[in-house]
């Protein structure tokens, strides 16, 4: 299965927001983060075609991501409460295992939790390994039982250089 991790973007002010008296839950993208992610998307459409599924933490942040992703693609986003942020890696693994037969598989999320997941596949242990800007992505080849150390990094990009191959 192929696997793209994508970190939702830019989102409001966690200590404005927090003045608000709303769960952080609920804190949404900022205009600047939904156009930031249209553009980013449309670089994803042309690197990653066709996906199979999408799956979204279930933070509003990352729905709203999933949700201009999902509507690139024609996915409606499943929202998985293994991809918020205090979620363990098994979780993923264990939902992973039952979609395997599906070729491309999309997941938006949150950090440090994606860059650790990521990490985790790559490398099958608690050190991580990189880091996923806002907005930003990266694909994985994951190979037979996904688990620890069972993916390949395939490639790894900011939104800085996402946007520009969205416009060509």
């Amino acid at each position: 299965m192929e696997l793209l991790v994508v970190r939702h973007a830019t989102a409001e002010d966690k200590d404005a927001f927090a003045r608000t008296g709303e769960d952080d839950d609920l804190r949404p993208l900022t205009p600047g983060g939904q156009r930031e992610m249209r553009e980013v998307t449309r670089a994803l459409h042309e690197l990653v075609p066709e996906i199979h599924a999408l799956a979204t933490s279930p933070l509003v942040r990352a729905v709203q991501t999933a949700e201009i992703l999902g509507s690139a693609y024609g996915r409606e986003p499943a929202l998985v409460e293994w991809l918020r942020p205090e979620a363990e890696y098994e979780e993923f693994a264990q939902w992973a295992r039952a979609h395997r037969e599906k070729k491309v598989v999309v997941i938006v999320g949150h950090e440090p939790h994606l860059s650790g997941l990521v990490s985790w596949l790559i490398a099958g242990g608690k050190r991580t390994v990189l880091q996923l800007k806002k907005a930003g992505a990266c694909l994985l080849e994951v190979e037979g039982k996904p688990g620890a150390g069972s993916g390949t990094l395939i490639w790894s990009m900011g939104p800085k250089h996402l946007r520009p191959l969205g416009k060509g």
